[in-house]
């Protein structure tokens, strides 16, 4: 409920109680010569109340680059090549149960930059954190419960997942 007189402006702060993801992306360089490596880590962090599993980060590589690598630290779950036509998608699904508040462990990811990449092209990559809930309760006609569109890596959740 909320308080206050006719033309007054009130404040009104939403906080997710339940489920929230969080991804950070970082790459080596900023710069990268024609047939050259790349390295992106990419770190996802429990930002909810709920724990998260299994926890999924998918990356959509640009299509200026070629997939070499991609491992999860400490062997925490397992990544693949899952489109193999450019522009290529990989997907690591981690191991173990996410717990609030917690952050999962580094996805590093290699790549090669074309041989026909122009000097000052700019390589856009786009990445995508996604982690399963139980939800606690389910309400019938939720607008989030739309299909995730995989192909350009939007976040539209569905029913018991986050996404970042």
């Amino acid at each position: 409920m909320l308080n206050g007189h006719k033309g007054e402006t009130i404040g009104v702060q939403v906080v997710n109680s339940f489920a929230a993801v969080d991804l950070v992306k970082t790459v080596a360089s900023s710069t990268v010569t024609a047939g050259g490596e790349l390295a992106y880590d990419l770190v996802a962090t429990n930002t909810g109340a709920l724990p998260l599993h299994p926890v999924v980060i998918e990356d959509r590589l640009p299509a200026a680059v070629s997939f070499l690598a991609a491992a999860v630290d400490g062997d925490a779950g397992t990544c693949q090549l899952t489109e193999a036509l450019k522009p290529q998608l990989v997907s690591c699904t981690l191991t173990a149960p996410l717990a609030p508040g917690a952050t999962a462990p580094r996805v590093a990811l290699l790549v090669r930059v074309d041989a026909t990449a122009l000097p000052g092209q700019m390589i856009v990559n786009q990445a995508r954190a996604r982690g399963m809930y139980d939800q606690p309760f389910v309400v019938a006609g939720d607008a989030r419960v739309a299909a995730a569109q995989v192909a350009d890596l939007s976040c539209s959740p569905t029913a018991g997942e986050v996404c970042d």
